[in-house]
């Protein structure tokens, strides 16, 4: 994760926090990336990658936490916000929702995903009216 961070250089990086309900992988991900996101700056972290690349700081990290009584990564609280997934992104005219369904249905691999933003309040058993 360091390597990759240091040869795409991203200003910002978006993860989730491990959560119980997935995949260990997925929670390893989640946890690793947290790490990785300071050690990619630090030249004495993985110093045999520098011949190949430089240090990077990505300037924000965000990490995803669900539901209203998720539990935030330790310390990061008075710095946590909220985005309205039904926002609709001005350069892409879409909304975030559907910005975020597009994205998961490229995971070819894992479980068929919903086809619409219906199917995933349904899958997920959101109420329509808390997504207005």
């Amino acid at each position: 994760m360091v390597l990759k961070i240091r040869e795409l250089r991203p200003d910002v990086i978006i993860t989730h926090h491990g959560h119980n309900q997935w995949t260990r992988h997925h929670q390893a991900t989640g946890r690793l990336i947290i790490e990785a996101f300071d050690a990619a700056a630090d030249p004495k972290r993985f110093p045999e990658q520098l011949d190949q690349v430089k240090p990077w700081q990505a300037q924000r990290l965000f990490v995803r936490v669900f539901g209203a009584n998720a539990q935030k990564p330790a310390g990061e609280s008075e710095r946590a916000f909220a985005l309205d997934p039904n926002e609709v992104d001005p350069v892409r005219g879409t909304s975030f929702a559907e910005q975020a369904l597009a994205a998961l249905q490229q995971h070819a691999t894992q479980d068929p995903w919903p086809k619409s933003i219906t199917e995933l309040m349904r899958a997920r058993r959101i109420e329509a009216e808390s997504c207005r």
